[in-house]
């Protein structure tokens, strides 16, 4: 167990109004978020509390934690585990604001009525720009040109299209985003602004008003292989949805689609995936965390038909801070008497038990919230926290 503690506020600064912030990450912060711990320390430097940042260890417990007892917030940072034993010891808990990796178990928390917030929104905009770019990249080819121009700048040969994919351009493409919230409308925005043709599968809820701006249909998981060019996997708003391209779906869908996957786990059937891929049926395109299928290698890498990133949108500075500002300002929301951000607040009802997959499918299970459907995404959201 690793402690690290900010500058200690004096007496005076403290006050009697003072409440403990209790940072707690898996050990890995530094290395998977080094960002995070200074933009958490900063944006909560001004108030009149303590924060103390601890690194757990293997079988390292919250609730051993000394500081437990009197933590007011915690924000979790990665697989930190938390169960009923630990709440139990923190007597004085009221908000719990957590990394979309590690959602502790809602139910239990609001029935003690805890809030239960998390930081989801600040990954979406890093997620859709990486979703645009890896559309474009695969529409034109660009890493097999790049590629061939390493190879012989003076005469490139990228080969022929051997994949059954349409134009380079993509205008008039239809492209269904499946996965609705932040993220969902962020893609669907991005692709519609060059005009792009947009479907999206919402399973979280019935939002079709969401997406009028758009000029978006909504539209059913089954019908996504009849019209579409691109399917783009994006978030789901609650954990539990089982969406994902089963081998039925990836088999049904036509020759040359275009499937990109920017969330935290795969979310579609490896087997069926890697079969059509390598007959040049499909192109696959994807920057996911979960790289569990990838151990002894895999035929698909280093295909020109497939991209594959190691989730590098949730690794930028930029995205960081933002997870570490949407953290941060719900608990000083909280702590200064008021709510959090209605946004991102999960709610028990919003977290359904996890349902289990056939052999070869990998789940999306990134811990998200139903909160994106309360007001439209993209718009910005302004922080006007009031410092004491």
């Amino acid at each position: 167990m690793h402690v690290y503690e900010p500058s200690p506020l004096s007496g005076s600064q403290v006050g009697e109004r003072s409440r403990l912030v209790l940072v707690v990450d898996d050990g890995r912060a530094d290395m998977m978020w080094p960002q995070l711990r200074e933009r958490i320390a900063l944006r909560l430097a001004a108030i009149r509390h303590r924060i103390r940042w601890i690194s757990l260890t293997s079988g390292d417990r919250l609730r051993d934690l000394p500081a437990a007892v009197e933590a007011t917030a915690v924000i979790l940072i990665g697989d930190v585990y938390f169960d009923q034993d630990d709440l139990r010891v923190m007597r004085q808990l009221v908000i719990v604001a957590t990394t979309p990796w590690s959602l502790p178990s809602v139910d239990h928390l609001q029935k003690r009525g805890i809030l239960v917030v998390d930081g989801v929104r600040g990954l979406c905009q890093a997620r859709a720009e990486v979703a645009l770019a890896l559309i474009l990249a695969s529409l034109h080819r660009v890493v097999p040109w790049h590629d061939a121009m390493r190879a012989d700048p003076v005469q490139p040969a990228c080969g022929t299209n051997r994949y059954a994919f349409g134009s380079g351009s993509l205008r008039d493409k239809d492209v269904c985003v499946i996965g609705g919230g932040f993220t969902g409308y962020k893609i669907a925005d991005l692709c519609a602004a060059v005009g792009a043709q947009i479907r999206i599968v919402d399973l979280d809820s019935n939002q079709d008003e969401l997406y009028d701006e758009l000029r978006a249909d909504v539209i059913g998981l089954d019908e996504v292989p009849l019209t579409a060019d691109i399917v783009v996997i994006a978030e789901p708003n609650r954990p539990a949805h089982r969406l994902i391209l089963d081998r039925e779906m990836v088999n049904a869908l036509r020759e040359g689609t275009l499937i990109v996957s920017v969330t935290s786990v795969l979310g579609i059937d490896v087997d069926a995936l890697r079969e059509r891929v390598c007959r040049n049926e499909l192109v696959w395109a994807s920057d996911v965390r979960d790289a569990d299928w990838l151990q002894g290698g895999d035929p698909m890498i280093g295909r020109d038909n497939v991209i594959i990133l190691p989730g590098i949108a949730t690794n930028t500075p930029a995205t960081n801070h933002e997870i570490a500002d949407t953290l941060a300002d719900n608990v000083l929301q909280v702590l200064d008497g008021g709510k959090p951000l209605a946004w991102d607040l999960i709610t028990a009802h919003s977290v359904l038990p996890r349902l289990d997959a056939p052999s070869g499918t990998h789940l999306l299970t990134a811990a998200t919230s139903q909160s994106a459907e309360r007001r439209t995404p993209g718009h910005g959201v302004e922080r006007s926290l009031r410092q004491e």
